[in-house]
Parts: structure tokens; sequence; C-alpha cells
């Protein structure tokens, strides 16, 4: 080496002095421990820091976790309970769940024809074998998922306490069964093992309903034994078929008509026909100012005003069989109430137009004439004639 690269050499800026000073600032910045999970990016962190956990705050709905907020608690609030979250990150996160309880969810990928495609080998054999003498202290983990899955389904279905599981007469019966098994701890099964359970049914109904057309989405309510007010909010398939979509407790709730119209998007079919005939002249609009993004079969339907009329005659019908559903709800009903409303609907049949529609007046008097044999008309007789309200002749 000359002496002038020598000399440059040492005039020339030291980068590994650079390198190591930003590695510093870099190790500097980082926090210790394990990174985040990334569910912490829907929550916000509250409380203080307690053996490295703090609380946690839903960015989406706002649950709160008040102190020692786990990921796995974190995720299932995020998969199964969090209401306003977007559908393809609560399908992320059931799906993280499904896997996690080793109930063997995770090999449902395989379709049915490739199940059925598959032959099981079996021994033709009459010769015993000498395994057949002996309880084997091993078990294929395909079982063991097997058997999760039947524990799983009978603590719930059966309501049977979780803590049952560790009773020790259970524990005597489950390995006089199977000595290979072991029974899972009360919270793996109320905890990991049922999320990972109701995260499977989930997803395989919304593969189920992504495939159906002609939902309908309709609500019951029922009070508890210490007086909550819970409410079902269920999806009809066109097949007949029934998924409970939410059941939410709305007892700190005013169940007024117009809150209920916020937690559900159906009506009853009086409502429904009531609400298209008020916005006749709204539609009719539509159809003209915004006809280029309507169907024309649409347009044909909300321009004809014989939709309207027909739309008429069904509310006339409709109504009083709304009337007497709602009055059969009160514990003041007799049944001269109920026989007061059967006339109304009578009457509202006998008034609709024999001109038009001749099919559907025809079918509503065979409807009612059916019905009315149903009922014992002396005992309705008897107790219409006693109403206080009764005027004859």
């Amino acid at each position: 080496m000359t002496a002038e690269q020598a000399a440059a050499e040492l005039l020339a800026p030291n980068t590994d002095d650079k390198d190591d000073t930003n590695n510093a600032e870099i190790s500097k910045k980082r926090k210790p421990g394990r990174p985040k999970n990334d569910v912490w990016t829907f929550f916000i962190e509250i409380g203080a820091r307690v053996q490295g956990h703090c609380g946690a705050k839903c960015k989406v709905c706002g649950w709160e976790k008040k102190a020692n907020a786990k990921t796995d608690e974190l995720e299932t609030h995020i998969g199964l309970r969090c209401i306003k979250v977007d559908y393809q990150i609560k399908e992320k996160y059931m799906n993280i769940i499904r896997n996690r309880g080793n109930l063997g969810h995770s090999n449902d990928s395989i379709n049915d024809n490739e199940r059925s495609s598959k032959k099981i080998k079996s021994n033709h054999d009459n010769q015993q074998r000498i395994d057949e003498h002996y309880d084997s202290l091993k078990i294929a983990n395909s079982k063991v998922q097997m058997a999760n899955q039947a524990l799983i389904k009978l603590f719930v279905c059966c309501e049977i306490p979780f803590h049952l599981v560790q009773h020790p007469f259970f524990i005597d019966f489950i390995k006089i069964l199977c000595p290979a098994y072991s029974l899972p701890l009360r919270q793996q099964l109320s905890a990991d093992m049922l999320n990972s359970e109701i995260s499977h049914i989930q997803i395989k109904i919304n593969g189920i309903l992504e495939n159906e057309t002609c939902l309908t989405l309709g609500l019951d309510g029922w009070t508890s034994p210490v007086g909550q007010s819970f409410y079902a909010f269920i999806i009809f398939t066109k097949s007949g078929k029934e998924f409970i979509h939410s059941i939410q407790n709305l007892s700190k709730e005013s169940h007024t008509s117009q809150y209920i119209a916020k937690k559900i998007i159906k009506s009853t079919a009086f409502d429904c026909a009531n609400s298209i005939l008020s916005c006749e002249t709204i539609l009719k609009n539509i159809a003209v100012q915004d006809a280029d993004t309507l169907n024309n079969d649409i347009k044909k339907i909300i321009s004809n005003r014989h939709f309207y009329v027909d739309l008429e005659e069904l509310v006339s019908i409709i109504e009083p069989i709304k009337k007497a559903l709602k009055c059969l709800e009160f514990k003041s009903t007799t049944l001269a109430d109920c026989f007061i409303e059967i006339i109304k609907l009578y009457a509202a049949i006998k008034d609709l137009p024999e001109t038009r529609q001749v099919s559907f007046r025809k079918e509503c008097i065979e409807i009612f004439n059916k019905r009315w044999k149903q009922f014992d008309i002396e005992l309705y007789m008897l107790a219409f004639i006693l109403h206080p309200k009764y005027r004859g002749n």
C-alpha cells in the first residue's frame, strides 16, 4: 500500500461507526419483549401495565377489558362478539379461533367427494390380534379431536356445568371407556374448545347463506326469569331452514317501534305493503327521473296504478290479521275479543271487489271457511253475546 492510499483511507469517513450508531438508535427505539399481535390494531391500551399486561378498548364497538387483556380474549371478541367489525376481518379471526380448540376443524377443507373417494382398508381375517386383549395407552390425535367435539357438544346441548369435567367420578368413567384419553381442563372446555366450536358452526352457516337467495330476517323476544329482555334475530331460508343470527340483551333499551326498527331490517307484511303505498308518488318519480338505473320490469311495476290497487286490497286483508295477532298477546284478551277480530277479517274479505282479482278473493274465502270450521262456534258465540259491548236484536 502506498502512502497516498494509506492517507486516503485514514481521511475517509468511517461507515462502520455510522452503522453502529444507527443500530444503537434503532435498538433504543425498540421496546423489549415480543412484538404485539395484529389483533391489537383494533384495540387501544387502557389502564396500567401489570406483569406485562394492560387493559384494552375496542376501537370498533367500544367494548372494554379493564385489565390483563390477553391476545386470545381479544381475538375471541373480534371473531365472535364484536357486531360492528367488517365481515372479512370477523371471518379471519373465526378461522383462528376454530383452529385453536384441538377439535380437528382445520381439516374440514377436505370436501365430501374427496372423503368418499378415500377407501377404508378392512381386515377380513378372522384371526384375533394380540392388541385386542389390552387397552392401548396411546390414542391417535384424530380420535382425540373427535372425542373433544363430542364432549363440547354433550356439555352445551345437555346444559351440563363445565366444572363437572374435572369431577373425579366423571374422570373415572372416561378412563374406564378409554384410558388413553385425557379430559381437558374446565378452562379449556369453556373457552378454547367452546369458542372453536362456535366459530366452526358460524363459518359453516355463513357458507350456506352465501349460496342462498330470498332470505327473511325474523325477530323473537322473551323475558328471562330474572326479568331480562332478550331478542333473537333469526334468518329463514327459502327451503325453510332457520339459523340464529344473534341474541341480544335489550333490557336497558326502550322497546319502541323506532328502536326495534334500528335493530332489525325486516318488518311485517302489513308494514311493508303499507310503506310502499305511502311512497307511491316517490316511486313513480324515481321511475321517471332515474329510468336508466332501474330494471325494465321494476319500472313497469312501480309505474302501474293497478299494482298499488292490488296492494291496497292486500293491506285491507292483512290489517285485521295483524290486529288479531296483536290482540292475542295481551293477558286481558278474551274469547269474545278473538271472535270480534275474526268477524272483522270476514268483513274485509267480503268487501273485496268481485270484478278484480277474482281468484285472490276466492282463495281468501276458501282459507277463511277452512279456519272457521276449526272453531267451536257455539262457545265463541256465547262469549260474543256476553261481551259488555254486544248490541244484538
